[in-house]
């Protein structure tokens, strides 16, 4: 077989180029302590950032490439949340919510839950994970606990 090389060929006969860039992703290396109530998830370990217009530090990713974004995030907690325990992260844009999810768990087991938002993105701002719940751990890990985006346009 050979390797493509360059743009590709679009339909139309225009050239597809990589523009989903920037693309990056950060994870929770350490598990967290969550006292309940907000509390912001301390990602701690950027895994990469592809292309220019992001940076990572003090737990968010701050944008600095305006554009649509799909922003995706992942989280587990221990089993420590009580029966019928409420959990609701919150994807944020600077301090504005951007996206919600929310559920009660029963008594067994750990929690996993994950979502995603296109975002309109204006320079500097900034994007983060909080989670609202009872007093728990927040568990480490490159697949389980995750912040990761790309621009779409």
């Amino acid at each position: 077989a050979t390797a493509l090389t360059g743009n590709l060929p679009a339909i139309s006969g225009a050239s597809l180029t990589d523009t989903n860039q920037p693309i990056f992703r950060a994870y929770l290396n350490v598990d967290q302590s969550h006292g309940g109530g907000n509390q912001t998830i301390t990602f701690d370990t950027q895994d990469y950032i592809v292309g220019s217009g992001v940076t990572f530090g003090s737990y968010k990713f701050t944008i600095t490439t305006a554009g649509k974004y799909l922003i995706n995030y992942g989280f587990r907690i221990s089993s420590s949340v009580s029966d019928g325990g409420y959990i609701a992260p919150k994807l944020k844009q600077n301090s504005a919510e951007i996206a919600l999810n929310e559920v009660r768990v029963g008594a067994a087991g750990s929690t996993a839950m994950g979502g995603s938002a296109i975002m309109n993105i204006s320079a500097d701002d900034e994007v983060y994970l909080v989670v609202y719940t009872d007093a728990c751990t927040i568990k480490n890990g490159t697949g389980t606990t995750f912040l990761e985006g790309f621009r779409i346009g």
